[in-house]
């Protein structure tokens, strides 16, 4: 009978398994918020970062048991599936947007071993466990109004986070405390900044041949074109554009819509001549706000396409000889 007991005790005591549990699984502190994670995108257009997670004296406590099967660690994994990439819409508010792919990022790793039948802050998991961020633009071909959209230094949570699980300790043997459900949860803030594309026009003066009153008069103005004068220089670091960049031609020197007035007064000064300008030998009507397209949307800034500018001397009223002089500006707008 001495014999049999023996036998019983040793099965017994074989199948303990040793685990960790958290001393208040359910207590709010377990959950910790990381400091904001920023993420620049400029000369870019990827970017990723580890982080050491350090687990806070608020977090409770653990206890690790004794036993065989299984060793006393804790792991890493997600809130929810495998670590999923989630596409975001970045707006800054003037137009300008970026699509980029993050992914947060844990690679399963386990803690160190802890000692049995010991209590301990969970501090003393710090310097054992990483995570990532990572964030990738993504070129698109259009606008998606479905994608999640949030605006330039927002800050805001990834809808994934990071769970810290003591290894399971199963429920085919003798477990005192069921941690199924313990976790300690780090949740990751991030908030995406970019540089914007900008285009500017270089400042241009441009000298036409002169012209006899009798040729002018007689209609005899032709159009002389410049195709080296419109020269626009865009800048966004990440080599390609942000949004839709236009421009329009707004007159400095009066005008009616057609023409430009001469802007010179003084005595040796032509009356009643002016420009009228021309691109890509189309007629342009200054003041008129109408928007023509440099680069579309997701463009590589190399795409813009070649402008022909052409002027022509324009007669509007009676005519006296002289000098002319008119100006125009360029400006560009983004959608």
């Amino acid at each position: 009978m001495r014999y049999l007991l023996m036998l019983f005790m040793i099965f017994i005591s074989s199948n303990l398994q040793a685990y960790c549990y958290i001393i208040n699984p359910e207590s709010a502190s377990n959950t910790k918020i990381e400091d904001v994670i920023e993420i620049k995108l400029d000369s870019r257009n990827v970017f990723e970062k580890e982080v050491s997670m350090v687990f806070p004296d608020s977090f409770s406590g653990f206890h690790c048991m004794g036993g065989t099967a299984v060793e006393n660690r804790f792991k890493t994994t997600y809130s929810s599936g495998n670590g999923e990439t989630v596409r975001y819409k970045i707006n800054d508010g003037s137009g300008h947007r970026l699509y980029v792919d993050v992914t947060l990022f844990v690679d399963g790793s386990q803690t160190g071993k802890q000692k049995a039948n010991e209590t301990s802050q969970a501090s003393k998991l710090n310097n054992n466990l990483k995570y990532k961020v990572l964030a990738k633009v993504v070129k698109v071909e259009a606008d998606d109004n479905s994608i999640e959209a949030k605006s330039a230094g927002e800050v805001f949570l990834l809808g994934n986070y990071i769970k810290v699980k003591p290894l399971d300790c199963h429920g085919a043997v003798i477990c005192a405390h069921d941690n199924t459900n313990h976790e300690y949860s780090f949740k990751v803030p991030i908030k995406i900044f970019f540089t914007k594309t900008t285009c500017s026009f270089s400042n241009n003066e441009i000298t036409l041949p002169p012209i006899s009153l009798s040729d002018l008069l007689a209609g005899n103005a032709q159009v002389e074109y410049f195709p080296d004068a419109l020269k626009f220089t865009c800048d966004g670091g990440l080599g390609m554009t942000t949004s839709i960049v236009n421009y329009h031609f707004s007159a400095v020197s009066a005008t009616n819509g057609d023409y430009l007035a001469n802007e010179l007064t003084s005595a040796d000064s032509a009356k009643n001549v002016g420009f009228k300008i021309f691109l890509n030998d189309s007629l342009i009507h200054v003041n008129s706000d109408e928007k023509r397209q440099l680069l579309g949307y997701n463009k590589e800034m190399t795409e813009a396409s070649e402008l022909k500018l052409g002027v022509q001397y324009y007669k509007y009223g009676n005519v006296q000889p002289g000098n002319v002089k008119s100006s125009v500006y360029i400006i560009t707008s983004y959608q």
